[in-house]
């Protein structure tokens, strides 16, 4: 199998985080919405590529319309679970600097039509530090077992694939004719296929409404 064609199907292995979250979702805390509507969305973003790639068209255009959704739904959910929470401006900032760093890249300097990175290395950077920030911070708030044991599998998984994809875009946009990207390419696309695990097991994981106390 080709490397790319590898990359491609291994990104289905968000199917089985996707399907289950749909019969989790009725019950499921509130706190993780933000969370299975962005797997809904990526498992519809591929299977649009999919359909676009075999008529002979471009997945561009859904792909850069999809990473700038990724990275409102992942700040909304970061904001779900009081990163930051004294600082909730930040998240306003965050989201206008988001907003514009895709118009810039993709309408007014950049064209819509094409694969850019430096908003992915943006948005990358971002989620990494927010999910970082949340493995290491004390909640304020406290949370039952099942809810941080969820959100550790949930930024563990973002922090495995947002990690590597940073690392590749960087390759990619800095050093085109790389000769250790073909290499890379393979692991990014293990990478997927592990994080997609850890967010179906995180899907099993999350707690019900009001399932948290105060024990």
């Amino acid at each position: 199998m080709e490397q790319y064609e590898f990359i491609y199907w291994s990104a289905y292995s968000l199917s089985p985080a996707a399907v289950m979250a749909i019969f989790r979702y009725r019950n499921a805390d509130t706190d993780f919405h933000p969370f299975i509507y962005l797997l809904w969305m990526g498992f519809i973003n591929e299977a649009l590529s999919t359909m676009l790639i075999k008529t002979g068209h471009s997945n561009a255009i859904n792909n850069n319309i999809y990473v700038l959704l990724e990275a409102g739904l992942l700040l909304w959910q970061f904001y779900k679970w009081g990163v930051l929470k004294r600082y909730g401006w930040m998240y306003v900032i965050a989201g206008v600097l988001v907003g514009l760093g895709w118009g810039l890249e993709n309408v007014w300097l950049g064209e819509i039509r094409s694969f850019d990175n430096l908003f992915r290395m943006y948005t990358a950077v971002l989620v990494i530090s927010l999910a970082l920030i949340k493995l290491t911070q004390r909640a304020a708030e406290i949370r039952e077992r099942r809810y941080t044991k969820t959100c550790f599998l949930i930024c563990a998984g973002l922090l495995l694939y947002f990690c590597v994809n940073l690392y590749l875009e960087i390759l990619l946009h800095f050093f085109h004719t790389a000769t250790w990207t073909g290499a890379l390419f393979w692991w990014s696309g293990w990478v997927n296929i592990v994080a997609n695990i850890l967010f179906f097991i995180a899907v099993l994981w999350i707690p019900g409404k009001a399932f948290y106390t105060e024990d």
